[in-house]
């Protein structure tokens, strides 16, 4: 659903390409960004490029219009969007939260 200045809501339904399902959307400001996992992957598995991916929607028919493309340490989630950078945690191997940006 997006919900619109003063209230108004629209229903919006996905589209995922074929052969993936819906996890979660990231919590974004001024995007759509959803998470997906192919539909024969464990749920709730680690996360991998294999199984798992990120995509840009659009906001009129949530359709979807780029693949995020991450590279380098891969995290278990992205956490959110904020002006076109991209936050996510990880803990160190001491057990302290690390915090990794990417644009």
């Amino acid at each position: 659903m997006d919900v619109g200045p003063g209230g108004s809501v629209r229903e919006v339904p996905l589209q995922p390409l074929s052969g993936y399902v819906f996890v979660d959307l990231v919590p974004a400001n001024d995007r759509w960004v959803a998470h997906f996992r192919l539909q024969n992957a464990v749920p709730d598995s680690p996360f991998n490029q294999k199984s798992y991916a990120y995509f840009d929607l659009r906001p009129q028919d949530a359709s979807i219009s780029a693949k995020l493309l991450i590279s380098g340490e891969l995290p278990q989630f992205l956490a959110c969007e904020s002006d076109g950078t991209y936050f996510t945690y990880k803990a160190d191997k001491d057990g302290k939260m690390m915090l990794f940006r990417a644009n």
